[in-house]
């Protein structure tokens, strides 16, 4: 049954989101780990592409509200993006993103029982005046629905993230 939920929402997702970020979730990611500030750290380009508001000059400490679907659990949680600024070495600074309140143990994404399970983000554009969407899938481990998952976006390696974007090809990144 999975195996079909799968099929069907990769389906939706290939049509309806205009990028993906495809990774295996880390104990940082979960609260695996006990990590002060648990949850996925979207990279900063894929936050600012799928939230342009967070670019924004004109603001220090920009603020946007966006609503995480977990499919895979059929969790919904209204998270917050915020545009910080980083200190780098030699007093050079940069923007990143951060996304903030996942909702804790009860959020799929931070149990720590999914720790190493595939997931699969697909952002959407924002449309008229609607909340901006992301919405998740978790394999929660099972070889059925890594074996949908796969084909499309390549092997999902511990340690390697990957970013799909319409506007901007395929990055692959190691952390």
């Amino acid at each position: 049954m999975r195996s079909q939920e799968i099929h069907e929402w990769v389906e939706e997702q290939l049509t309806h989101a205009a990028s993906w970020w495809v990774k295996r979730l880390s104990g940082r990611d979960t609260l695996a780990m006990g990590a002060r500030n648990p949850g996925p750290r979207i990279p900063r380009e894929l936050l600012f592409e799928f939230l342009p508001e967070l670019g924004n000059p004109h603001e220090s400490k920009p603020k946007v509200k966006f609503l995480l679907n977990v499919d895979s659990s059929g969790d919904r949680v209204l998270v917050t993006a915020s545009s910080i600024t980083v200190r780098l070495a030699r007093g050079e600074s940069r923007k990143a993103g951060l996304v903030t309140d996942w909702g804790g143990v009860s959020n799929p994404l931070l149990d720590p029982e999914n720790t190493g399970a595939a997931a699969v983000f697909a952002f959407h554009a924002r449309s008229g005046d609607t909340l901006p969407e992301c919405h998740v899938w978790i394999c929660a481990n099972l070889a059925e629905e890594e074996d949908v998952v796969e084909p499309i976006w390549g092997p999902i390696l511990p340690g390697v993230e990957v970013l799909i974007s319409k506007a901007n090809g395929v990055q692959e990144k190691r952390y």
